[in-house]
């Protein structure tokens, strides 16, 4: 998504139709969070490996998975609404985000407020910068932010283990952001595991513009019965040797990526086309469709990745072609943690009490770069 601009018009707000760029289609993008008392940067996560163990009698699926948090985020602002209020108010710069009791952000504060007694609705902004139906628990992202952030402008009535099992009630990913980071995860995945938060890393995520999968169609399309989970690819001995020698030098898998390779063809050809670049681990992030690029590719690429990721997607001419005319985003990122309970992720600590519930503006940290390629000439 392009910058905000001073002409952008009002963001979609729920009970309210998006406002959209003609030209592209998108809503318009916020550009100030001037008012509000909390504004926060809502991280993304990626799978460093995820194994699925079995099918339970729920219809879940039981998994391992290390998860770690990237510096790819929405930004968050929350406004205290009157004591008269009796409903939360959603605003997105993204059309396609639901802004009704479906969306997670709601289910959280409505958890928060049966949780802790405390009866405060807030408006919640999102500047959208993850994508969507991209694996990387964007929506999880928000709603945990949303959790952390009812708690410190309520006083932080609830502690980290009751943000943490809260979370896990939402939805199955949006317990992990409450480690420092990083984190062994089982269950449906809101089982956390502590474990060493990873050595800093960089990384680049990929996601094509114009392919999205649900969770539950990737799922389906999965035969848990011909997974190997001996060996070196048991969880447990990826975990220990994630935690001994970290993600460059660990053996790496995703268990969704052949089933999401079934549905869409072209995320295998994407994959191999990222890996032609002498990135020394690619994989797919959960159930997809967005792919992950550790450390930096081949040395002769130098600082240009992105540019000639841009150049050589042009050139294609065999089935990736359609794929690249739809557009792929490619962001630059980093590994992120949280450095205490009573601080969320990419917050310097505070100057003044860490009780203290004034407003705190996120710290101007560079977002991830993001760098759409353009659509192939030749059409």
């Amino acid at each position: 998504m392009g910058p905000a601009s001073k002409e952008a018009e009002a963001p979609k707000t729920s009970g309210e139709s998006g406002n959209s760029n003609p030209a592209t289609g998108e809503a318009a993008t916020v550009d100030s969070f001037d008012g509000y008392d909390l504004v926060l940067h809502s991280p993304s996560k990626i799978n460093v490996f995820l194994r699925v163990l079995q099918r339970r009698p729920d219809g879940f699926h039981e998994v391992a998975t290390v998860m770690q948090a990237i510096s790819l985020t929405d930004r968050m602002g929350f406004q205290e609404l009157p004591s008269s209020a009796a409903d939360d108010i959603l605003e997105c710069d993204n059309a396609r985000v639901p802004l009704d009791k479906s969306n997670l952000i709601i289910k959280a504060l409505e958890t928060f407020r049966l949780q802790t007694g405390q009866r405060k609705y807030y408006r919640v902004r999102i500047e959208k910068q993850i994508p969507m139906e991209a694996g990387l628990g964007g929506g999880s992202g928000n709603a945990a932010t949303a959790l952390f952030a009812a708690n410190r402008l309520c006083g932080q009535p609830a502690t980290n283990e009751d943000l943490i099992r809260w979370a896990g009630e939402v939805g199955s990913d949006a317990a992990f952001f409450f480690s420092r980071g990083s984190a062994y995860c089982t269950g449906r995945g809101e089982q956390l595991h502590p474990m060493q938060p990873l050595a800093p890393a960089h990384l680049y995520v990929i996601k094509p513009k114009g392919i999205g999968l649900s969770t539950a169609a990737v799922y389906s399309a999965l035969d848990v019965n011909s997974l190997n989970q001996q060996g070196l690819l048991d969880p447990n001995m990826l975990r220990e040797q994630i935690e001994r020698h970290g993600p460059f030098l660990s053996p790496l898998v995703n268990d969704l990526e052949e089933p999401a390779f079934a549905l869409v063809p072209l995320l295998r050809d994407l994959k191999a086309f990222i890996e032609s670049f002498g990135f020394r681990r690619v994989l797919m992030s959960g159930s997809g469709t967005s792919f992950f690029a550790l450390g930096f590719p081949d040395s002769r690429y130098g600082n240009r990745f992105k540019d000639t990721f841009a150049v050589q997607s042009r050139l294609q001419v065999g089935p990736l072609m359609k794929l690249f005319q739809d557009g792929v985003d490619v962001f630059e990122c980093r590994f992120i943690r949280r450095y205490s309970d009573d601080r969320w992720y990419m917050e310097r600590p505070p100057l003044e009490s860490s009780n203290s519930v004034s407003k705190r503006q996120a710290p101007p940290f560079p977002l991830p770069q993001q760098t759409p390629v353009p659509k192939n000439p030749h059409h």
